[in-house]
Formats: structure tokens, sequence, C-alpha cells
């Protein structure tokens, strides 16, 4: 079940890391992120879904990680516990989401679902299926 909803940019910039030198810039945004997490993730909330897109609509393994080698850096974020050998499956989005729960402090579960263009019913029937209080 649904418990609350935070809209949060999936723009890997927002990783300290990827931005570098114009990190800075981005502070306030990141500050405007975290105060979206605080607002989210209430004491409600048994569980947190992160939501791409992709191409096919599905829900990634619970251990799964994502990278952002593709920008230039080596930095690393995900659902589970943090391995160097696990396959890296998140998008982007995912990926920069888990980072953001990671700067947050957040060690609560965490899943992420993979939404095609549009196949927003199916999503949401995926969700409907939820029987812990997530936030999205």
């Amino acid at each position: 079940m649904i418990a609350s909803v935070g809209f949060l940019p999936a723009a890997p910039i927002l990783v300290t890391d990827v931005a570098a030198g114009a990190a800075y810039e981005l502070d306030g945004l990141r500050v405007h992120c975290d105060r979206v997490l605080s607002d989210v993730l209430t004491e409600a909330v048994d569980s947190v879904v992160l939501i791409a897109s992709g191409s096919r609509t599905q829900w990634l393994p619970d251990d799964a990680m994502g990278s952002l080698r593709g920008f230039g850096v080596d930095v690393r974020a995900g659902l589970g516990v943090r391995t160097d050998d696990a396959y890296d499956v998140l998008e982007y989005g995912h990926t920069v989401g888990a980072w953001m729960l990671d700067r947050h402090g957040y060690r609560g579960t965490r899943r992420a679902l993979v939404v095609a263009d549009g196949a927003g019913a199916t999503a949401g029937a995926l969700l409907g299926d939820m029987a812990d209080w997530c936030a999205l």
C-alpha cells in the first residue's frame, strides 16, 4: 500500500562525484531533495520503491546494484548489501535514488520498479499488490 509519494530528479549530476567541481552549485537542490525524503520517509513507511523508466516493466532483484561509471566515476548504490562483484542492473534513475537514500541515511528495505513507456496500468497493478506500507 502506498503511504507517501515524493518526486525527485534522477539526474546523475546530483551525485557530488559526478558534478565534481560544480558540486557546490547543486547543494541547494540536494537540500531540497533531503527535505522531500524527510517528508516521504515517515514512521508509517515499511519500505521505499524507487521507480525509473526502462524497456520492460518489472521488479528488479532485491540485491540489485547500479553504477555511474558511464559518467566517469565509480559510484555504486543499490537496494541491498553492497558487494564489489554484484552485477549492475539498476537504471540510472534507481542508482541516483539509492544514492540519495544513502546520503539521507535511510537503511530500510528498498525495491526497484522499472516502468516501460505506456505501462502505467501494469506498474499500478504491481504497486497495488504490495502488502507493506511503501514510499514511492
